[in-house]
């Protein structure tokens, strides 16, 4: 298996692609989900180009992820069906790791689902 933390944006950003062009349905969950790792590596590209001259690599906090809806839809789509919720500290933007369900069932309330819906992040 791949390791993908070996990987560099822009072979993220090629995979991602090319597995948005194979997905049959352009209007699914899983569409919206490359759609957005598509438009975050794009984004960190261009900060780091405009930062090229620095030797240090731009991160990106979880909590900068939360803002642009990715932690919702990783939760959402990836870890809560696995009995998994990412967390991070909000005031560092850094993540531990994964809370695991006693019982392994995670479900976001209706509150955030309609928080979700309204900001594009769920359809």
């Amino acid at each position: 298996m791949t390791d993908l933390k070996t990987w560099s944006p822009a072979q993220v950003l090629e995979h991602a692609e090319y597995k948005l062009s194979l997905l049959p349905h352009k209007d699914s969950l899983s569409c919206d989900f490359y759609r957005g790792v598509i438009a975050s590596i794009k984004e960190l590209q261009m900060t780091q180009s405009a930062t090229e001259q620095s030797a240090v690599p731009t991160m990106m906090g979880w909590d900068k992820l939360a803002e642009r809806g990715l932690v919702f839809r990783i939760n959402y789509e990836i870890l809560h069906p696995l009995g998994l919720a990412m967390a991070y500290d909000a005031n560092t933007g850094l993540s531990s790791g994964a809370h695991v369900a006693s019982d392994g069932v995670w479900n976001f309330s209706d509150e955030i689902l309609s928080y979700a819906a309204n900001r594009g992040w769920l359809k």
